[in-house]
């Protein structure tokens, strides 16, 4: 089989080879020193001008890396600095009660203090009104969500879903609210 590849090989170039012979001294030298030329001018345009072009732009580079490293290390020193030094509180939040929660979340929800946080239930809402709520009463009077109960209504409005919430929200840190203030009055 290598043989037959060969012979292939060989019966292709024979043209060539034949042209090769029939070449004076001179001509071959020639032949030689243009194709050895053409080659080195490959190599000059195709490896060596984009590999020092590369390492120009590379050099340039250097002074702007070196920069920036050094405001890294700045910066690497001003956060173990920061890890070091206390935590200080951050802005105050006020106390939660039935009718600061009324004010978040609207006059449809029915807000009731409960033993460990307070009850909130929402006949309708979308999904992301719901949300954002939340995280405002979340972040406005230190609550977490202990417990919500979603239920999907029908009612689709703009292509968003409407639902009915009932959730407990329970203070972070703090005394829970005792369960004798009155729930807000349902409103529309």
């Amino acid at each position: 089989m290598l043989n037959t590849l060969i012979n292939k090989i060989a019966f292709t170039f024979a043209p060539a080879q034949t042209r090769w012979n029939a070449l004076e001294t001179g001509q071959r030298r020639l032949l030689v020193i243009g194709t050895l030329l053409l080659a080195l001018g490959f190599l000059v345009a195709f490896v060596w001008l984009p590999a020092v072009r590369a390492r120009d732009m590379l050099n340039s580079r250097i002074p702007q890396l070196e920069a920036q490293l050094a405001l890294m290390r700045s910066q690497a020193a001003e956060v173990t600095a920061l890890g070091k030094s206390p935590i200080s509180p951050v802005a105050p939040r006020r106390v939660a009660d039935v009718t600061a929660l009324q004010s978040v979340f609207g006059p449809d929800a029915q807000i009731a203090a409960a033993q460990n946080g307070f009850r909130i239930v929402i006949p309708a809402v979308s999904y992301a009104s719901w949300w954002d709520k939340t995280g405002d009463a979340a972040s406005q009077y230190a609550l977490t969500l202990n417990k919500a109960t979603l239920t999907r209504l029908d009612r689709p409005v703009k292509s968003e879903a409407i639902i009915a919430v009932d959730m407990q929200l329970a203070g972070v840190g703090t005394a829970a609210p005792t369960p004798s203030a009155a729930p807000a009055p349902q409103g529309k």
